[in-house]
């Protein structure tokens, strides 16, 4: 038995997930041994085996949970979905990874005997699975790196568990990356050694990327150092995280001193952060100019659709 199933799903959700806005693929049931791939089998009109995903993790939740994790990279709207699991206590979904399209489509007999396609799932045998990968395919979705700057206490993490994860980002905050890789950090926000810090961030970045088809790295364009002056990210360490989007998210200063207060049990002057804000977006909009990486700035009060838009590469402004 391999680690590979053949679905049957319908033309349009094929479609969805070789753009990418179709994330995750729900199930009533799952198999009980471990899926690494998932062959999709079109249905009519076009009855044929169009490619396959990488399976990054299947998620098991209660439906209204399971929706809250998924909804904006589910490809389906609450109203489907709720009416594909009612009654149901669990929900599943397959979160998918990098997708591939087949150059030629196959027909079911082309890989099966008998070519009955799946009522549900149906796995597919080691032979069949070897026969299957050795066709020609292209690869059909993008790695996704993406740079969500901002100032501290503008609701960057916020943002990140009610958007990127539901869209299927695995999200890592800069300092938590820094730590990891035995940098220091202080409580006052202050850098001390900025470029070691970046030195580090840059290597566990790039080993996260490799593992991580849709990433996103929580951070700053702009630093505070250990006497409160600012300091701008080298434009180099930008190139070197190799990023494919840079987003960065603006607040009300006062409203920012306000939440940092609440948080930290600091006090921020609102006019350094104001400062701050200035700063960051000036360099954000350099950074972008120099590399040709394209750039959201967008307030957090209306970033979804701006930022789903922006995800997938649509005009902004329609």
């Amino acid at each position: 038995m391999s680690d590979t199933i053949l679905l049957a799903i319908h033309p349009k959700y094929w479609e969805l997930i070789k753009t990418g806005k179709k994330v995750f693929e729900f199930r009533r049931i799952v198999p009980k041994n471990a899926v690494n791939r998932i062959v999709f089998y079109v249905t009519a009109p076009i009855c044929k085996i169009v490619g396959y995903a990488n399976v990054k993790s299947v998620l098991v939740a209660s439906p209204t949970k399971l929706w809250a994790r998924v909804k904006h990279g589910a490809g389906i709207s609450k109203v489907f979905f709720n009416d594909y699991f009612r009654s149901r206590p669990e929900a599943y979904a397959f979160e998918l990874n990098s997708v591939y399209r087949f150059l030629s489509p196959l027909q079911l007999l082309d890989v099966r005997k008998g070519g009955v396609p799946p009522q549900s799932f149906s796995y597919l045998s080691q032979c069949e699975a070897v026969k299957l990968f050795k066709k020609r395919t292209i690869l059909e979705t993008s790695q996704s790196s993406i740079f969500l700057g901002g100032i501290h206490g503008v609701g960057k993490s916020s943002l990140c568990e009610k958007i990127f994860i539901p869209f299927g980002y695995e999200c890592f905050t800069a300092s938590q990356l820094i730590k990891t890789s035995g940098g220091t950090l202080r409580k006052d926000k202050a850098v001390e050694n900025l470029d070691q810090n970046q030195a580090l961030l840059v290597s566990r970045v790039r080993y996260q990327q490799k593992k991580s088809f849709r990433f996103l790295l929580d951070g700053h364009f702009v630093l505070k150092d250990i006497n409160s002056q600012l300091q701008k990210i080298p434009l180099e360490v930008f190139r070197c995280l190799k990023l494919t989007k840079l987003i960065l998210l603006t607040d009300n200063e006062q409203d920012i001193a306000q939440r940092l207060t609440k948080r930290d049990g600091q006090r921020w002057e609102v006019g350094f952060l104001q400062d701050f804000q200035n700063c960051e977006r000036e360099h954000a909009h350099f950074i972008s100019e120099e590399l040709g990486i394209p750039l959201l700035v967008c307030d957090i009060h209306n970033s979804l659709n701006k930022i789903k838009k922006f995800l997938y590469n649509e005009n902004i402004y329609t």
